[in-house]
């Protein structure tokens, strides 16, 4: 297949299809490809259109020698691994601006987010050497962080869960990683880090904008079943509990054979530490099925978590619980059974 197919003609789309050829060329070391003419002929129905090409494609190039300098913060093995061309390989557009890009990333995720590389290229018998100067600038810091266009959800619920703090040197590696983690919180439908240049010193306010979404649940509905009879069920839950971060829970189940009630409450971040502290408490009443002896629980139960250092989402866990099971009202059925054995 190529780039134009049968269908209605686009000029403007057109135009990108001539870029995307000549890109095509130059990603296969034809650096000096050009579109020398294109001509249009109108078919004898007059509603279909031939499109022809006139493509130069000119020398097709190799890679050459590669040498930088001036690189003083990272040395030349750290530099070496971002350099992806090799001698003697198609030189490829696409690749050459790739290596830039992964050169001035590795310069802008240690806080030199003012570096620059200023790449030189030298054609010698078919071949591209290249020269790149590395001017790195000074290391820039993280000066403040704020969360804006949060209504709700109070600012340390957000912050608590960044990886990059004030006086930081910046990264956006902890950026994304921070952008990541709040995202996972699911209060938010979107995170956007906004890195502003402080008015000042050249350091990074970094702010957070972030748009909220609905947290609450609320279900209700009925069932029936030949163990359980007619029942009908509310559930209630709120993960980000009056915009503190909190997760509480309401299950409430009726009828005539099975009443639960089950309360739950979760605080993720006790004391201001990635501890989790939860507690359950529950009163669980069935009439079992064939009559034979109705069964009553209460209890409660607690939650104790904490992350495991140097991770995000690994914990270990304990959960104490203690309840007390009341049987009563045994059927005579039950009972003669009981007696029989």
């Amino acid at each position: 297949g190529g780039f134009l197919r049968s269908g209605a003609f686009k000029p403007k789309q057109f135009e990108g299809d001539r870029e995307n050829i000549v890109n095509l060329y130059r990603d296969r070391g034809f650096l000096d490809a050009a579109i020398l003419d294109v001509r249009q002929d109108l078919r004898a129905d007059r509603e279909r259109m031939d499109i022809l090409i006139r493509v130069s494609e000119g020398e097709q190039y190799t890679v050459g020698d590669i040498n930088w300098e001036e690189n003083t913060k990272f040395d030349d093995k750290a530099i070496a691994e971002r350099v992806t061309m090799a001698k003697g390989q198609i030189f490829s557009e696409g690749d050459y601006q790739q290596m830039l890009d992964g050169l001035r990333a590795l310069y802008y995720d240690n806080g030199y987010i003012y570096a620059t590389v200023e790449p030189r290229r030298e054609i010698k018998d078919r071949a591209v050497n290249l020269a790149l100067t590395f001017y790195e600038g000074r290391e820039a810091h993280i000066r403040d962080i704020r969360v804006v266009d949060n209504a709700r959800t109070y600012d340390r619920v957000v912050l608590r869960e960044l990886s990059i703090f004030p006086g930081d040197v910046f990264s956006q590696s902890k950026i994304l990683r921070s952008q990541r983690d709040i995202m996972q919180l699911g209060y938010f439908e979107e995170v956007l880090p906004e890195p502003l240049q402080a008015p000042t010193d050249g350091d990074i306010d970094l702010v957070l904008r972030v748009k909220e979404k609905q947290t609450g649940q609320f279900s209700f509905g009925m069932a029936y079943s030949a163990q359980t009879s007619a029942t009908g069920f509310i559930q209630v839950a709120d993960n980000n509990f009056l915009g503190r971060g909190q997760t509480v829970g309401l299950a409430w189940q009726f009828g005539s054979r099975r009443r639960y009630v089950d309360l739950s409450f979760t605080e993720p971040w006790f004391r201001g530490t990635p501890t989790t502290l939860g507690a359950d408490i529950f009163d669980r009443y069935q009439y079992n099925y064939d009559d034979f002896y109705e069964s009553r629980a209460r209890g409660f139960a607690l939650r104790l978590g904490r992350r495991i250092p140097g991770t995000r989402n690994s914990r270990v866990s304990l959960r104490y619980e203690l309840s007390a099971t009341r049987l009563s009202i045994f059927s005579s059925e039950y009972v003669a059974y009981l007696d029989g054995l």
